[in-house]
C-alpha cells in the first residue's frame, strides 16, 4: 500500500546496515538511488527491483505491480512492516503484504552507497544460528593510516 501522508513518525527505524536475512517488521527510511530492473512472473505480475539507501548503507528493494511504477529515483520513502530475505543469494528488502510504503520527501537525504548489503555473502553463525555477513580479511596483516600493509613484529621486545 502506498501512502502520501505522514503517519508512523514515532515508529522505531532500522538502519539498512542492521538489516539481516529473515528480518521481519522492518521500518526503514530510504532514498531511491536507481531503478534496476522490471521482471514478470509466470502470473504476469511485475516485480521492480530498485536500489535504496540510507546513512548506513544500501540494499535492493523489490516492489510488486503498481508500486514499482510509482517509485521514482530521488524519492524518499518510509517503509513500515517490511521484511528481508535472501533471493538468489542477495539480501532483498520487501514491502510485504501488510507493509506500507509512504513517500515523505525527495532529493535531500544523506546516504551511503559504499556498503551494499545485497552484495554481501551471508552464512549462518554456528554459535548463535543467526545469519551474518562474511567480511573480507587478511590474517596477520596490519593496515596503517596511509593505506600501506605491513607485518606486525613477531617479538614485541625487539626494537623497530
Amino acid at each position: 500500500m502506498l501512502r502520501s501522508h505522514n503517519s508512523g513518525d514515532s515508529l522505531p527505524l532500522t538502519a539498512i546496515a542492521d538489516l539481516r536475512p529473515f528480518g521481519k517488521n522492518c521500518n526503514v527510511v530510504f532514498i531511491v538511488l536507481d531503478k534496476l530492473s522490471v521482471t514478470r512472473t509466470k502470473d504476469d505480475r511485475a516485480v521492480t527491483q530498485v536500489l535504496v539507501a540510507d546513512h548506513s548503507g544500501c540494499i535492493y528493494l523489490s516492489l510488486w505491480d503498481q508500486l514499482g511504477d510509482v517509485v521514482q529515483v530521488g524519492d524518499i520513502f518510509r517503509l513500515v512492516g517490511g521484511y528481508c530475505t535472501l533471493f538468489k543469494n542477495q539480501l532483498t528488502l520487501y514491502s510485504g503484504p501488510k507493509g506500507t510504503l509512504e513517500r515523505i520527501g525527495e532529493f535531500t537525504m544523506l546516504f551511503n552507497e559504499s556498503l551494499n548489503m545485497s552484495t554481501m555473502q551471508w552464512v549462518q553463525d554456528h554459535t548463535t544460528k543467526a545469519m551474518v555477513p562474511v567480511l573480507p580479511s587478511s590474517p596477520g596483516a596490519f593496515v596503517g593510516t596511509t593505506g600501506t600493509t605491513s607485518r606486525l613484529p613477531s617479538d614485541p621486545r625487539r626494537s623497530l
